[in-house]
């Protein structure tokens, strides 16, 4: 199965149009950059995993591409707690990412 048929990796795209559509204050240059990194290292890592030869490549890829999602939660909960990202656009956001990480749990366990 190609990853593109994956809902995981469909939403996961969908994500990274969300993360680099939200705006941040000046002074969150950097955090912006990291979030939009971790946010396009999600359906990559999912992309790069299903391509590998045995399970356990593929889950390990997966586990990265959760770990990221956690990644942009964190960047989301840091920047949330300054006052530089509204509460509604926040929980979306998180919503999204966790998820995400919660789909990409099932595949892994599949693949035990």
């Amino acid at each position: 199965m190609e990853p593109k048929k994956l809902r995981v990796y469909r939403e996961s795209q969908k994500l990274v149009d969300e993360v680099r559509e939200t705006s941040l204050g000046i002074g969150w240059y950097w955090m912006r950059d990291r979030m939009r990194r971790a946010a396009a290292s999600i359906p990559l890592n999912i992309s790069e995993g299903w391509g590998r030869e045995t399970d356990g490549e593929k889950r390990r890829f997966l586990g990265i591409a959760a770990g990221s999602a956690r990644e942009v939660q964190a960047c989301l909960d840091t920047v949330h707690q300054s006052g530089d990202l509204c509460d509604a656009r926040y929980e979306f956001l998180d919503d999204r990412c966790d998820h995400i990480a919660r789909m990409l749990g099932k595949p892994r366990k599949c693949l035990e």
